[in-house]
């Protein structure tokens, strides 16, 4: 049995972070600017989603070159001087149902523009269009693609769907020896359990205006199709987390998918994986993308870019040895 000592190795490295007053305040106006946005939309749920998340702006500097080849489809955002061997791979957000790599460019380029590296935002079918395992086929295509274009190490990233999409990947390529491994992996506000059944879904002290119990159920149902929920591929909390590479997961405390990462978290850190679990006050789900507007979003996405070099350079030196 383990003594206390060897059980809190195995405990995930927390750090909760505060936030300003003024970026409480710029939250709130935030959330109703983002109410008012889809309220007054006349488009699509889908073209509603795309254009807010499209406001966020490119980074100048980054040069964007879309991809459409065979099965791979995506846009690559380079900054100066990116280094050819080392890449980021993005998974875009959207509860499998809404999102696109173009409407993501600006999120990729500023972590492009932080991290200096090339970062990959790769398209993968919607719900609407393929039920799993569409989504995470698409997005292994692209991990063993960039490996033929020059990849010598990758980060895989995502968000909220995403991030799910991007543990689903890192558990499918551990119980692939045979290919090359992930260096590292940053997930922000993943969506890793579609039974919907964390604590922090029946949390009274959570105000989250933007993920819907019924809206997600609804979305799980379409991406799963006729497969059992619980299966790994479609809710990574359930699967095996061997072999996975170090993983930062930065969520909100206010956010009713906190559970998926704190459960993520604790179970990584269980099978002796290195895990950086960053729980940010009172924002919303993946506030990241948010930069320009709230400080915390800047000071998260520094944090992650300085997690993602670390990682590169740790893992070049464990290469070469």
């Amino acid at each position: 049995m383990l003594n206390e000592e060897e059980k809190s190795l195995l405990a995930p490295q927390t750090i909760q972070y505060k936030i300003s007053d003024r970026d409480k305040e710029r939250e709130t106006t935030l959330m109703k600017e983002i109410i008012s946005f889809f309220g007054n939309h006349k488009g699509s749920p889908k073209e509603a989603y795309n254009d807010l998340i499209s406001q966020t702006p490119i980074q100048d500097g980054t040069e964007l070159k879309e991809v459409n080849i065979d099965t791979i489809k995506g846009w690559w955002c380079i900054p100066a001087q990116a280094a050819p061997d080392k890449v980021i791979l993005y998974v875009h957000g959207g509860a499998y149902a809404l999102g696109s790599a173009k409407a993501f460019r600006g999120l990729g380029s500023k972590i492009a523009s932080l991290t200096g590296m090339a970062l990959f935002l790769v398209e993968y079918p919607l719900s609407d269009e393929a039920s799993f395992p569409a989504a995470p086929n698409a997005v292994m295509n692209a991990y063993q693609w960039l490996l033929t274009q020059g990849a010598k190490s990758i980060v895989v990233m995502g968000d909220s769907a995403g991030g799910g999409l991007t543990l689903a990947t890192l558990q499918q390529l551990a119980a692939t020896p045979e290919i090359t491994q992930p260096a590292g992996a940053v997930v922000f506000s993943p969506w890793t359990d579609l039974t919907l059944t964390g604590a922090s879904w029946t949390d009274s002290a959570i105000s989250d205006a933007l993920i819907n119990y019924d809206t997600l159920k609804e979305s799980a149902a379409a991406y799963a199709g006729d497969i059992d929920i619980k299966t790994p591929g479609i809710s990574p909390l359930y699967g095996s987390m061997k072999g996975l590479p170090p993983l930062l997961i930065q969520v909100s405390a206010n956010e009713h998918l906190l559970d998926d990462s704190v459960n993520l978290a604790n179970a990584a850190a269980k099978e002796g994986i290195q895990v950086r679990l960053e729980i940010w006050e009172a924002m919303h789900h993946v506030f990241q993308n948010d930069f320009e507007h709230l400080e915390c979003g800047k000071d998260a996405l520094e944090k992650a870019s300085e997690f993602v070099k670390d990682i590169f350079k740790d893992y070049y030196f464990q290469t070469k040895l």
